[in-house]
């Protein structure tokens, strides 16, 4: 894309649509359209997307190419998804996954492809129909894609684990999470640890194992932090090195000035006869360097200056975030340690009682020998 906006750049290609249409050369027409669509993907643009996608549709369904009309049945039941249309998510990702069945009668390994096979799950799962979402997810985990990726395989199990809480079976929710948890720290897959020590801590939360919940709760937490951590250190980065390249471009047009204002210099010397005229054009132009320096320096504070107080201000805001979120966090762990608190103070109470229960016990039992051996005195 040569312009500079996404608006300008839909125009060019909408103009050379036109031209291609008149040539009917399908071939580039759709490399075209994929590219609007794409792009208008990139600025969230997706309900116009959708209607150049279906115009790839149709084109590709014409020209009776399989592999090209799976794709893009996916690629419209994800902008369908974007936009929140559930049931017409759900029925391009199923037509995208009987295409690529077709395309793979051959193999009788084939069960289809991951990722429909998993979109396909969490769209029926948002509909709630656990069942069958959990019927997608067993049938992603024998893909060849899934076998192959152990980090989304991982992934997959959450959905698992998750999908049967939402059915109320804790005991298979459980185990699916502890599977996900051993194959992603194999991998060190924090972004799928996080969700496992989450499903966990709720899971046991549930079973009322309260101290085994807030220490999955207290992993979860950690990890999110690390998560966090490493975003804010990233950002820093690559707001260093925005920085960094800009230094080294206003550096590098200073000396294109430098080295153009020498060269009108040494032109000026050559051709000039008179010393006093090559001296005061000398000087006129040392000054104008001068000039530019200072102007570039006093233009490169203001801007490190505009960077820095973004910066403090974004870094303000994100601590006072992190702060919130950790007095929820701790007021969280202390309802949590409150509640098990209060089940080892019931549970005192219940072995005091049974203490005093038996001391009667053997006081009566005292009083029956006493009374016996009363009796038997006469």
């Amino acid at each position: 894309e040569l312009a500079t906006d996404y608006e300008g750049a839909i125009s060019a290609y909408q103009e050379t649509l036109m031209i291609l249409n008149r040539l009917d050369r399908k071939s580039e027409t759709l490399k075209v359209l994929k590219h609007i669509s794409d792009l208008l993907i990139k600025h969230n643009q997706h309900a116009q997307a959708l209607a150049f996608d279906l115009e790839i549709l149709t084109i590709q369904e014409g020209l009776g190419d399989k592999s090209e009309t799976a794709a893009t049945l996916n690629n419209i039941g994800y902008i369908y998804n974007y936009l929140n249309e559930k049931e017409l998510a759900l029925q391009y990702f199923l037509e995208s996954h009987e295409v690529l069945k077709e395309i793979n009668a051959d193999d009788e390994f084939y069960v289809g492809d991951m990722i429909i096979l998993v979109n396909v799950g969490l769209i029926y799962q948002s509909m709630f129909d656990n069942q069958t979402a959990l019927n997608y997810f067993f049938e992603a985990l024998k893909t060849k894609d899934a076998r192959d990726d152990p980090i989304e395989m991982s992934r997959i199990y959450n959905y698992i684990s998750f999908t049967y809480n939402y059915l109320s079976n804790l005991e298979k929710s459980e185990l699916f999470a502890e599977t996900a948890i051993n194959l992603a720290e194999l991998y060190d897959a924090d972004e799928i640890l996080i969700d496992s020590y989450k499903s966990l801590s709720d899971i046991h939360y549930q079973l009322g194992n309260h101290q085994s919940a807030l220490a999955f709760f207290k992993k979860y937490v950690q990890i999110k932090d690390s998560l966090a951590s490493k975003a804010m250190e990233m950002r820093q980065a690559e707001l260093q090195r925005r920085q960094e390249v800009d230094k080294k471009e206003q550096e590098i047009k200073l000396l294109i000035v430098e080295q153009e204002i020498k060269d009108l210099a040494l032109r000026e010397l050559t051709l000039e006869s008179n010393q006093r005229e090559r001296d005061i054009e000398i000087l006129r132009r040392d000054q104008e360097i001068q000039r530019i320096r200072l102007q570039n320096q006093l233009a490169e504070k203001e801007k490190a200056e505009q960077v820095l107080r973004l910066t403090k201000t974004e870094l303000d805001a994100e601590k006072k975030d992190n702060e919130i979120s950790l007095l929820q966090k701790d007021k969280h762990i202390q309802s949590l340690a409150l509640k098990q608190n209060d089940l080892e103070q019931k549970e005192r109470d219940r072995e005091i009682q049974l203490l005093e229960r038996d001391k009667a016990l053997q006081e009566l039992e005292l009083v029956r020998q006493q009374n016996l051996i009363y009796f038997i005195l006469g």
